[in-house]
């Protein structure tokens, strides 16, 4: 009976939470996942995992030409809620699609190059593995994901294999033993990253194995349409080492497909002697083995779990044991072939570096596939750079899609380094490239600085425990994702001996530039740019500081720092610089070649020079902590002797003149609690008692000859965005005397968009304005200094950029770690946030009942569009929901963006209103009619708005409307209408869950409308 048949297919093998998903890792909604067979689902995972473990990078592969080939056999799931598929739509039809299977990996990941799912039951994955390979030949694709996925969520398979006898009664897969009694049915899914080798040995990838060759064929007419045919298998073997170009007495193992059958096993075997004797010494036997003995018998995953047992087999040089091996079954001459069962770990044979071996998997319909697989050449390792010191600063970045993820990424990492494997082991350097340059980087992000493995387990600890610490930041990438950088250019001020010598060691083009600035330099200056460099003296002695030399200096520096960056991958979106800082701004922006910056700068600083000797009284210049405006009345009346030079930002102004009268006025605001200080500066810089010297400069630079701008240069001579063109003698010479107009610069740069500011000068002097032109503009920014006074300079240089990337800017991490390819480090995988997604169907019922789509943890009767509906104290038959909506609640919604809105699509209006009459009504179908659409429901996808459903019922129907509200806004309505239940109205045909017969249909049209025959 009944229960005789259940209690012999109790055993199997079942992947556990097969219910759960991280829908939101891959921006799909909660009812659309839940309506996904859950085997496209385990597939979006193994393949995220798969690139992982390859070192490939998602965004680096989006738009490539990357094939997807997929073995699926099986439907369980979509057979399970059938009945209700058209109360499912539109996501039944994609989510049950086996051809999905495949194509949905290729659309997410936007990959370009062939995507097919195949179906030849057992030996699906192999013959996938198969066409990845034969695409990959024939050019189609440059990159291949293959093999195959099983999930067995209905127990009719099982009950038709009980009947004919293929099951395993004690759950084991005996294969090749005289116990064998049938196969273990397993669920599974695996996949593998298969490139050309050459391009793979090129990118410095970690190569499991190689295919050298494969083959598939078909039984063709035997015995029975399942029953085997020794000599097509015999045939795919010899096929296959052919095409490998080598023969099988070479062979050293063969993963046979070993389903544990007593029959099955008896004709494999033989066929798998006949093919491998030819040629064989008596004494060189070849190993088989079954992964079927561990795993049991994936199915359409088959193929693929035994190529990667054997893969894994080659990379460590070891033979694995086939399991539950006692008694050959008497049917295999095992002594009559050069054939034995692996029963024991062993290394594997040595053979001249090679490692060939054979992998087979045959279809119970008669498709049979055969690979080859080979040991990788080994790689060829290039000279190690002379190691960093051991104190050397190292950044590790990590990401994920969500801040739990995030969390759990932290702790994944930790316990990876404190364990006894590769992690405790692993360079700290090789760690970081591989975790930089060999890891997708997603919206939620961390970056840590360490410099050794003990303080980096320390601080992974207190990133999974959400402690704060100066040494590890946080951030999210932006929701417009604008990763435009500003370079902001210092003015005089911040240097110090030897500021370039680490740079200048380690950065070459930094070195270079300030090479090739130091040779360009002698033709118009009798001092050398390195000597001053290395003896520049520090701000603390800034007013007795030669700025003819200094200026100088300093522009080499920042030109020369800025290059540091580009080879880094951080160019600049827009350039910025503060009084002097202009000249090397322009030469970044690509308005002024090197030599006329060059000569711009010496010209100006002698001149600047000179004039601070002629000046009877230099004067002097002074910050105080107020407004330009008011900076303006405290020296109403003193312009003769005072003038505003800088406009830093809002609360920070700088005025220059004679020094006794800034004394008076410093001392005139300490009255109000005005706090102000004497710069410690030469000069009276930008006051129009330079205006002789502005004039000269003029004169001596007609030749300079700009040109139009590469990057956008923003002015602070002017405050505003100017051409490249106009940066000629006359801007340069007014720049000297006139004000420097920072914060409005800044302001226009923050109007434009850009969030991310680079201080490129030796040591941090405008960092604190940028912030407080922000703050002041309520903006969320980051900004970030590129070198520190006495401090290591790539420390500095690091600590920037990992600021940068936490908050979201996109990082060319191939750059920083050019080398990353050649050290590579087995990384801990992504630790999903997996959710209840599943259809709970009830049983079949008239009227059939809406199935419950749960995805998350939530309550059963919460609709994902509508929310909680409200508890009403008044009006008896009105319904409300409330739900609040945006892209951080429910990422899926990004895929409808359009330019700076998100638009609401119909359909999920249309959803919601389903949702909320199948709660008001009653759950059966319902028509929705007599809809107005006042207007679309948009927003900004950093905003949140709250959505309101309200239903009033009246008899068996009610009316609708759907309105939204921003934050402190008032509603608005967007939709309204009609819904009544199916079929109140008589012109109603009723489609839907109780599936209507063509001829059914056909006596409910009209004689004019119904088919002719045989039409």
């Amino acid at each position: 009976g009944a229960s005789q048949v259940r209690g012999t297919v109790r055993w199997g093998g079942w992947l556990p939470d097969i219910d759960r998903f991280d829908a939101t890792f891959f921006g799909i909604s909660p009812r659309e996942a839940a309506c996904m067979d859950p085997q496209h689902r385990v597939l979006m995972e193994v393949a995220w995992e798969a690139l992982e473990d390859a070192g490939q990078a998602v965004p680096q592969l989006r738009g490539s030409r990357t094939g997807v080939f997929v073995g699926i056999s099986t439907n369980d799931y979509r057979r399970n809620v059938m009945s209700r598929a058209s109360q499912l739509a539109p996501y039944w039809s994609t989510g049950n699609a086996s051809c999905i299977a495949a194509n949905r990996l290729s659309y997410f990941f936007d990959f370009k190059g062939p995507s097919i799912a195949v179906d030849t039951a057992c030996s699906s994955s192999l013959v996938a593995v198969h066409w990845a390979c034969r695409s990959l030949r024939a050019g189609e694709c440059d990159l291949a994901l293959a093999g195959g996925v099983n999930a067995i969520l209905s127990p009719d398979i099982s009950f038709s294999f009980v009947k004919g006898g293929g099951l395993a009664r004690d759950g084991r897969c005996k294969a090749f033993d005289a116990r064998a009694d049938g196969i273990v049915r397993s669920e599974g899914a695996g996949l593998i990253v298969l490139k050309p080798l050459s391009r793979a040995l090129r990118d410095g990838d970690a190569i499991y194995a190689i295919v050298r060759g494969c083959a598939v064929n078909q039984d063709g007419r035997s015995n029975g349409i399942t029953a085997p045919n020794p000599a097509a298998q015999e045939a795919v073997i010899r096929t296959a080492w052919r095409d490998a170009g080598k023969s099988p007495a070479e062979a050293t193992y063969v993963e046979a497909h070993g389903a544990g059958t007593p029959l099955g096993d008896v004709i494999e075997v033989k066929a798998l002697g006949n093919a491998l004797s030819d040629g064989r010494p008596p004494e060189r036997r070849c190993a088989i083995g079954s992964v079927k003995t561990n795993v049991g018998h994936c199915e359409a995953a088959a193929g693929i779990a035994s190529l990667i047992k054997v893969a894994l087999a080659i990379k460590h040089g070891q033979l694995p044991p086939s399991l539950h091996f006692r008694e050959p079954n008497p049917g295999i001459p095992f002594d009559a072939m050069p054939l034995f069962v692996q029963q024991t770990v062993a290394p594997w044979p040595a053979s001249g570096g090679h490692r060939l071996s054979g992998v087979s998997s045959f279809g119970f319909g008669g498709t049979n596939a055969h690979v080859v697989l080979d040991a990788p050449p080994p790689a060829i390792e290039p000279p190690r750079a002379p190691d960093a010191r051991p104190e050397s600063l190292h950044l590790l970045p990590l990401s994920a899609a969500s801040p739990a993820a995030l969390t759990a990424m932290a702790e994944r990492f930790r316990q990876f380094l404190a364990g006894a494997d590769a992690g405790c082991s692993a360079e700290l350097a090789a760690l970081c490239a591989t975790a930089s340059v060999r890891r997708s980087h997603l919206d939620h992000r961390a970056a840590i600085w360490t410099r050794s493995h003990q303080e980096l387990v320390v601080q992974l600890e207190a990133l999974a425990k959400g402690e704060p610490r100066t040494d590890v930041v946080r951030g999210t990438v932006r929701p417009d994702h604008d990763s435009r950088v500003a370079f902001v250019f210092s003015g005089q001020g911040g240097q110090w001996p030897g500021m370039h010598q680490a740079l200048y060691d380690r950065f070459p083009a930094f070195r270079e530039k300030i090479n090739e600035c130091d040779r360009l330099l002698r033709p118009l200056a009798d001092w050398s740019l390195l000597e001053q460099l290395q003896t520049a003296q520090p701000d603390t002695d800034s007013r007795g500081a030669n700025v003819e030399t200094l200026q100088v200096c300093l522009f080499a520096f920042q030109v020369a720092l800025a290059e540091a960056w580009r080879s880094w991958g951080i160019v600049p979106g827009a350039v910025v610089g503060h009084s002097m800082g202009e000249v090397a701004a322009a030469c970044v922006a690509g308005a002024l070649d090197l030599p006329d910056a060059l000569r711009v700068m010496v010209h100006r600083s002698r001149l600047l020079q000179q004039a601070l000797h002629e000046a009877a009284d230099g004067g002097g210049m002074a910050a105080i902590r107020v407004s330009r405006e008011e900076a303006e009345e405290f020296i109403s009346g003193y312009e003769d002797r005072l003038a505003i030079v800088v406009e830093n930002s809002p609360r920070y102004t700088v005025l220059s003149g004679q020094r006794d009268t800034l004394q008076e006025l410093l001392a005139f605001l300490r009255l109000k609690k005005i706090s102000g200080r004497i710069m410690n500066v030469p000069g009276a810089a930008h006051s129009p008692q330079l205006e002789p010297t502005a004039r000269k400069l003029a004169r001596v630079l007609q030749e300079v000859r700009p040109k139009p701008e590469r990057v956008p240069f923003y002015s602070t001579l002017d405050g505003r965005q100017i051409r490249g063109t106009e940066l000629d003698a006359a801007y340069w010479g007014n720049s000297v005397c006139r004000m420097v107009r920072f914060a409005s610069a800044v302001d226009l740069l923050i109007d434009d968009g850009y969030r991310f500011f680079v201080e490129i000068g030796p040591h941090p002097m405008l960092t604190a304005a940028v912030t407080q032109c922000l703050q002041y503009r309520d903006k969320d920014a980051v900004v970030v200094a590129s070198v520190r006074r006495d401090d290591r300079a790539l420390d500095a240089m690091l600590q920037a950029l990992g600021a940068l990337y936490a908050s979201g800017c996109d990082v060319p991490w191939k750059n920083v770690y050019p080398a990353a390819g050649r050290s590579r480090v087995p990384l801990p995988f992504y630790p999903w946030q997996r959710q209840r997604c599943w259809l709970d169907v009830e049983p079949m019922a008239a009227p059939p009942a809406v199935p419950t789509c749960r995805c998350g943890d939530g309550h059963a009767d919460e609709h994902p569009l509508l929310g909680r509906e409200i508890d009403l104290a008044v009006q008896p038959g009105l319904h409300c929901w409330n739900a609040p909506l945006s892209v951080a609640r429910a990422p899926y919604l990004r895929q409808y963006q359009s330019g700076e809105v998100v638009v609401l699509p119909l359909a999920t209006c249309l959803e919601a209103i389903v949702g909320a009459a199948s709660r008001a009504l009653g759950r059966h179908a319902h028509v929705i009619d007599q809809v107005e659409f006042a207007r679309a429901l948009t927003f900004p996808p950093g905003a949140e708005e709250t959505v309101q459903m309200v239903l009033e019922t009246c008899g068996d129907e009610a009316r609708f409307r759907c309105f939204s509200r921003p934050t402190g806004d008032s509603w608005k309505l967007h939709t309204s209408g009609r819904v009544r239940p199916l079929g109140s109205n008589g012109a109603d045909v009723r489609f839907g869950p109780q599936m209507t017969f063509a001829r059914d249909l056909q006596a409910r049209l009209p004689e004019t409308s119904r088919p002719e025959p045989n039409t």
